[in-house]
């Protein structure tokens, strides 16, 4: 999965303070095209967002934070089940005794038994989470 580029808070402030605002269009726009890019998600325009944003003067932020955090929670989901994933497929190597690649490639193949898989490491990790926030009386 891809990374987007890591921006300094500080720094972007100061840009659009001294770009009397610029800067912070320009954040505005890249940092919408590497969320697109990183979800896969086609119906978002970097451009339109930054143009609404100018034609707002400034309040269609507000949704704009709402929206992109909502795909930036979905992209760290993605990231965290596919280590998930990694880790199954692993141990299902081990499992198997075949290589973890091979095991790799047939749940790329299989979109049914992948989807099965992943509900069984979300599966998983509730169970995980519900056994260490169990209150035991």
């Amino acid at each position: 999965m891809a990374r987007g580029t890591v921006r300094s808070i500080p720094a972007v402030i100061v840009l659009t303070i001294i770009t009397c605002g610029l800067y912070g269009l320009v954040w505005y726009y890249e940092v919408s095209r590497e969320l697109q890019e990183v979800t896969g998600q086609t119906d978002t325009s970097p451009g339109l967002e930054v143009l609404l944003i100018v034609l707002t003067c400034g309040l269609y932020v507000v949704y704009w934070w709402f929206k992109y955090g909502k795909m930036l929670a979905e992209a760290q989901s993605i990231k965290s089940e596919e280590a998930d994933l990694g880790k199954k497929y692993e141990a299902l190597s081990l499992q198997f005794r075949q290589p973890k690649e091979t095991i790799e490639k047939y749940y790329t193949e299989h979109q049914e038994a992948r989807e099965t898989l992943l509900d069984q490491v979300r599966n998983e990790k509730v169970i995980e989470f519900l056994k260490q926030n169990a209150k035991i009386k």
